[in-house]
């Protein structure tokens, strides 16, 4: 389990540096508008749609780790192609690259860890999510460290962070290491049910005993199981197999996207905005970021510590359209740096609560045999968000400024907010925080 705590806490934090490095080599080495930044980010959001839905239908239990494997590659690679972009098809290819890769590991991921006998999949996911925020938080203040440390050089810092996937792959490849489980023919009676002591002396090099022996009886048939009804989970009666049809999945993706929409305006120009409204540099920017996932990270501690519980999540969830309308709020309203840093601390609440919220949603009603299949379907339903708002937000930034694209995320944010008040409540979940140690 620590293994893939700490994969997914190398991965993410260089992600998220690549992530907000997009833009500012975009606009400012490459001069691109930010009409056009946010059609390259949309591209890398198609490529993740992609990787995400090719998992889903291709990975089985026993391959989720080389998925898992071939998306640290894929972005480890996206890290020097992005350092050494010096045209916007480089840019482009970086982007790629890196939606390719983030559409492999996460739903990779969230199914070990909710496998994982080591404790509750609540509690197991919830692990994820602090490595997760413990990553996204140091992540930024290293790469700010970085680029000080290199005579401010942003893409010398992004190609140093190649080095965290890297180190993910040999990981990956020590946990994936098994001991070989032993074969029918030093099973004894295997499959037959019956019981034999040790070979005799009577038994020649291939096996053969030359005294007859009355052979064994024949296993009893078992009765053939009735056909499970195609409108319900196997092993779940009554539960929907359609995701859409599912309380606990729909209500998920309605928070993810919830705390979604303005992470990826922070995320995808959140460095560029600053700039351009406040003058700060990116170095200093980074530092914003990483306030934001503190109080992430914060409220990741506090569930996991055990010092608050969550047992209702739609009420958990309408607390994060909230906070979510008020961060947002502030960041189209304010006029200073403080109110800049407030609103990214208000929108670090949603962002540390979701996630651990929903995945214990989706792994407490979906079967253990579907689980690969239903995050997958989940990570590409919520990655089909990094496609539009990219363009919607770079276009809009383009016509009116960037106070006027952090206002129009209230539409969205009010939107889903609506849903999420009006759909009916899933069952009560294992209450995140009171289910022992995280780590078994």
């Amino acid at each position: 389990m620590l293994s893939l705590y700490a994969v997914a806490a190398l991965f993410r934090s260089a992600q998220n540096v690549a992530q907000t490095s997009l833009a500012p080599i975009g606009e400012g080495d490459l001069h691109l508008r930010a009409a056009a930044i946010g059609g390259v980010i949309a591209l890398g959001g198609v490529a993740g749609v992609g990787s995400t839905v090719v998992l889903g239908r291709l990975a089985v239990e026993t391959t989720v780790r080389r998925w898992m494997a071939v998306g640290l590659a894929l972005s480890a690679s996206s890290y020097l192609v992005l350092a050494l972009a010096r045209s916007p098809w480089l840019l482009v290819a970086a982007a790629l690259l890196l939606g390719a890769g983030g559409g492999l590991i996460m739903p990779s991921l969230s199914t070990l860890v909710g496998r994982n006998p080591a404790a509750s999949a609540p509690r197991r996911l919830a692990g994820m999510t602090v490595a997760l925020s413990a990553s996204l938080t140091a992540g930024p203040v290293v790469d700010s460290a970085l680029i000080g440390a290199t005579s401010g050089s942003l893409r010398s810092a992004v190609a140093l962070f190649a080095v965290l996937p890297v180190a993910g792959i040999v990981l990956v490849a020590a946990g994936g290491r098994r001991p070989a489980r032993p074969t029918a023919s030093a099973s004894p009676a295997a499959g037959t049910g019956a019981t034999s002591s040790a070979p005799g002396p009577s038994e020649g090099p291939a096996g053969a005993d030359p005294v007859p022996r009355p052979p064994l009886p024949a296993a009893p048939t078992p009765p053939t199981p009735a056909a499970p009804d195609p409108g319900t989970a196997v092993g779940r009666p009554g539960l929907a197999t359609s995701p859409w049809r599912r309380p606990g999945w729909r209500l998920a993706t309605a928070g993810q996207l919830l705390y979604q929409v303005p992470f990826m305006a922070v995320i995808s120009f959140g460095v560029v905005a600053a700039g351009h409204l406040y003058g700060l540099a990116p170095a200093v920017a980074q530092l914003g970021i990483s306030a934001f996932f503190a109080v992430s990270l914060s409220v990741r501690v506090v569930l996991s510590a055990g010092w608050f519980t969550v047992r209702r999540p739609k009420r958990a969830l309408l607390l994060v359209a909230a906070l979510s309308i008020l961060g947002v709020a502030l960041l189209g309203l304010g006029r200073s740096e403080a109110t800049l840093f407030v609103g990214l601390g208000l929108l670090g609440l949603p962002h540390g609560l979701v996630y651990p919220v929903a995945l214990a949603l989706i792994a407490e009603e979906t079967p253990p045999e579907r689980l690969a299949h239903a995050n997958a379907v989940f990570s590409a339903w919520t990655a089909a968000a990094t496609v539009v708002l990219p363009l919607l937000l770079g276009g809009l930034a383009a016509l009116g400024g960037f106070r006027t694209m952090f206002l129009a995320l209230l539409v969205p944010v009010v939107g889903l907010g609506a849903l999420v008040a009006y759909w009916p409540p899933p069952r009560p979940i294992t209450p995140l925080g009171s289910a022992g140690p995280l780590i078994g």
